[in-house]
């Protein structure tokens, strides 16, 4: 996990940004209308926005990752089990790299999927969050203060009730076959490598679903001052 939190702490902290910017809209929104920019305008200056930026984080991500950790992590010919060679060692990598890094075989063609599919994981986040902003932006800060403040206790508590579970028994639920078909994982994830076109299939219809709740909330903002 450390090897893991030290490889990709800057796209960790970049997910929480795309998440938490573009979830924002009444500042911003009451501003542009009120200076006759339109909602749909607005939604789509704002996704532009979001494409560019999520292309610059990667593109920061890439040089952070491959000339500046992978280098030091090298020098240090680290024995962990999560690794990649680099120039000949040894040295702890992305789990992106470990599950999608060996798909076809070719190592420029499955390191351009890679990248691909954090793109896909960029883009999913921040679609997200536009989605939930949109319709927190629906509700009074008083409401939001509630929401806020709510889900995360609901997901603790959610997250205390599935680590109780037998993860035998969930292993042969439906819901943990579906979860290995969207992120490519074969019939032994463990020893197999993950497919990289699934997370970019099942992405893409996520980003779409996203959107589309994003958009359509998007249009029914009005100017709030509570």
């Amino acid at each position: 996990m450390a090897n893991q939190l030290s490889s990709q702490q800057f796209s960790i902290v970049a997910g929480f940004f795309l998440f938490f910017y573009f979830s924002l809209n009444d500042n911003h929104f009451n501003f542009l209308i009120q200076n006759g920019i339109g909602r749909k305008t607005y939604w789509l200056g704002k996704l532009l926005v979001a494409g560019v930026t999520i292309l610059i984080i990667e593109a920061i991500n890439l040089v952070y990752l491959y000339a500046i950790y992978l280098p030091i992590a090298g020098t240090g010919n680290s024995s962990d089990t999560l690794q990649i060679s680099y120039e000949g060692n040894p040295v702890a990598s992305s789990m992106l790299s470990l599950l999608y890094g060996h798909y076809t075989g070719n190592e420029l063609l499955d390191y351009v999927l890679t990248t691909i599919v954090v793109l896909f994981g960029l883009a999913s986040i921040t679609a997200l969050g536009m989605a939930v902003g949109s319709i927190m932006s629906l509700f009074s800060r008083r409401m939001k203060l509630i929401i806020i403040i709510g889900t995360p206790i609901f997901l603790i508590v959610l997250a205390i009730y599935i680590s109780n579970l037998n993860i035998h028994l969930f292993s042969t639920t439906w819901i943990y076959d579906f979860a290995k078909v969207i992120v490519g994982a074969g019939a032994h994830p463990v020893e197999e490598h993950f497919n990289p076109f699934a997370p970019m299939v099942s992405g893409t219809i996520f980003i779409a679903i996203m959107l589309f709740v994003s958009r359509y909330f998007n249009l029914k903002l009005k100017v709030r001052t509570d």
